[in-house]
C-alpha cells in the first residue's frame, strides 16, 4: 500500500514538473515570435513599450523598436509574476526566464542618436527658409535634411540614386546645419549667445559607418566650416596660397575670408592616405589644436574612430558616374584606414548638391555645384579619395564647380578637417543656423 502511494506522489511530481518545463519552453520559444494581431506586436505576454517625444511611453505597433535607435531600460522592464528579463542589443531579441505564465513590460528608451535624427529632422521641416546671414555672404538658408532610403530613383525608375544606407544627408545651396564645436565652445549659449569663427562646423549628414573596433553605427558627420589654417595643422605644413580664382570664390563662398594657406596632401609623390602628410598631421596637429595644446581631451573625446574608405576611383568612373555609383565604388573598394580625422570623400560633395543634380555626371554639372551645392566655396580643394590610375593623383573639385585630379605634391591645396561623432553626443540647443548653430552638451 504505502508502495502504491509513494508511486502515485512520484508520478504526479513527475507530470508537474514537465508541464513546468514544457511551459517554460513554450514561453522563450514565443518571444522570439512575433505575430501582427489587432496591429499590435504580440510577444506572448510581453507589452513592448517605446518612449515617445514627450518622454512618455506607449505600446509598440510594429517592430520598430528592433534597431540601434532604441535601447533596452533594464530598471523599467519588469514582470507581474516575478519572470526575469534579459535583451540581446545584437539581435535584437527579448529572453524571459519564468516558471509559468507572466504579464512582462519591456520598455526601450530612445538612444541619443535617434533623438539627434529627430531633432535635426524636426528642424529641417520647419525652417526651410530663414533670413540672409550677412556673415556668410548674404546667402540665404535653403536646402533639406534628405532621408537616403533608396527610393530616390531615375525617371524609369531602375536605378537608385541616393545613397540607399538609411542615413540623412543635407543638401542644397546653404541647409541649417551648422554646429559649435572645439575649445570654447562649452561657453556658447544657444539662447542668444555667440560661437567663435574658429568653432564653427556644418553637419555632412548622420550616417552609417564602421567603427575602428568593427561596430557598424549611424554618426553625426561634421567638417570644419572654415579652412584650415598652419595654427591648426603646424606652421612647417602650409606650403602657400592656393589655387583661388577670386571671383568665383567672393561670389558662391560660404566662409568668410579668402585663405592665404593652402597644403599639399604628401611630401612625396604617394597617394596612399595612410603615410601622408595631411593624415598625419590631421591626427597629430589637429588633434593638438582641438585640445589647446594642454591636454584638455573635452572635444577629442566626443570624435569616434572610424574606418575611412581609401581605395578611390578611376578616372573614368569619376568623368563619367552619378553619385551615387561612386559611392558604391568607394565603399566596395577593400582599402580601409582607421582615424580620427579625415577629409570628404567626394560622394560627400556629390550628395551635398540638390538632389534633382544626383542622376548627372559628377563631372558634368560644375553650374549646378556652384548654385545648388553648400561644400562648393569657389576654390580648389582637397578630398580624401584618390585615382587609382596612378600612384600620385587625388580627386578634387575645382574652383569652377567640376571635378578633377591633382598631383599630392604639385600645388597647395586648401582642406576642411572632417570627423565623425560618438553616438553619445548630444545635441541640446540652437537651430542650425550660422548665427545660432547646434550646441552640444558638455557631461560636468
Amino acid at each position: 500500500m504505502k508502495r502504491n502511494l509513494k508511486l502515485f506522489i512520484l508520478s504526479i511530481l513527475i507530470i508537474g514538473i514537465s508541464i513546468i518545463l514544457i511551459n517554460y519552453k513554450r514561453i522563450n520559444n514565443n518571444l522570439l515570435e512575433n505575430k501582427e494581431e489587432d496591429k499590435k506586436v504580440i510577444y506572448n505576454g510581453i507589452a513592448i513599450m517605446l518612449e515617445q517625444e514627450d518622454d512618455n511611453y506607449t505600446e509598440a505597433k510594429d517592430n520598430s523598436w528592433q534597431n540601434d535607435e532604441y535601447e533596452f531600460n533594464k530598471d523599467l522592464s519588469k514582470c507581474e509574476n516575478g519572470g526575469i528579463l534579459s535583451y540581446n542589443s545584437s539581435t535584437h531579441k527579448i529572453t524571459l526566464k519564468a516558471t509559468g505564465s507572466d504579464r512582462c513590460y519591456v520598455y526601450f528608451d530612445k538612444t541619443i542618436i535617434a533623438k539627434n535624427i529627430e531633432k535635426l529632422v524636426n528642424d529641417a521641416k520647419s525652417m526651410t527658409s530663414l533670413s540672409k546671414d550677412e556673415n556668410y555672404n548674404n546667402k540665404a538658408y535653403s536646402g533639406e535634411l534628405v532621408y537616403h532610403d533608396g527610393t530616390y530613383k531615375d525617371t524609369i525608375g531602375s536605378t537608385v540614386l541616393d545613397a540607399a544606407d538609411g542615413g540623412y544627408r543635407y543638401s542644397g545651396d546653404n541647409p541649417n546645419n551648422f554646429v559649435c564645436f572645439g575649445s570654447g565652445a562649452e561657453n556658447y549659449n544657444s539662447n542668444g549667445g555667440t560661437c567663435e569663427d574658429k568653432n564653427l562646423y556644418r553637419i555632412i549628414g548622420i550616417v552609417p559607418v564602421e567603427t575602428a573596433d568593427g561596430n557598424k553605427q549611424k554618426l553625426i558627420k561634421l567638417i570644419q566650416s572654415e579652412y584650415v589654417t598652419h595654427e591648426q595643422l603646424g606652421k612647417d605644413k602650409a606650403d602657400g596660397k592656393p589655387n583661388t580664382n577670386n571671383n568665383e570664390f567672393t561670389s558662391y563662398k560660404r566662409i568668410k575670408s579668402i585663405p592665404t594657406e593652402g597644403f599639399r596632401w604628401n611630401d612625396i609623390y604617394d597617394n596612399t592616405w595612410d603615410t601622408s602628410t595631411l593624415k598625419i598631421a590631421l591626427n597629430e596637429e589637429y588633434i593638438k589644436y582641438l585640445q589647446e595644446n594642454n591636454n584638455d581631451t573635452t572635444w577629442t573625446n566626443k570624435i569616434e574612430n572610424v574606418k575611412w574608405n581609401v581605395g578611390g576611383l578611376t578616372n573614368d568612373q569619376r568623368i563619367n558616374l552619378a553619385v551615387g555609383e561612386i559611392k558604391k565604388i568607394v565603399e566596395s573598394e577593400n582599402d580601409e584606414v582607421s582615424a580620427q580625422i579625415g577629409l570628404m570623400y567626394l560622394h560627400d560633395f556629390g550628395f551635398a548638391s540638390d538632389k534633382s543634380n544626383w542622376n548627372i555626371q559628377m563631372s558634368n554639372s560644375p553650374e549646378n555645384n556652384k548654385n545648388q551645392n553648400w561644400l562648393f566655396n569657389g576654390i580648389d580643394e582637397w578630398t580624401i579619395t584618390r585615382c587609382i590610375d596612378n600612384n600620385y593623383s587625388i580627386i578634387n573639385f575645382d574652383w569652377d564647380g567640376s571635378t578633377g585630379n591633382q598631383t599630392v605634391f604639385y600645388s597647395p591645396t586648401v582642406l576642411r578637417p572632417t570627423f565623425y561623432l560618438k553616438q553619445d553626443v548630444e545635441l541640446i540647443g540652437g537651430n542650425g543656423t550660422a548665427l545660432t548653430p547646434y550646441k552640444i552638451k558638455i557631461d560636468n
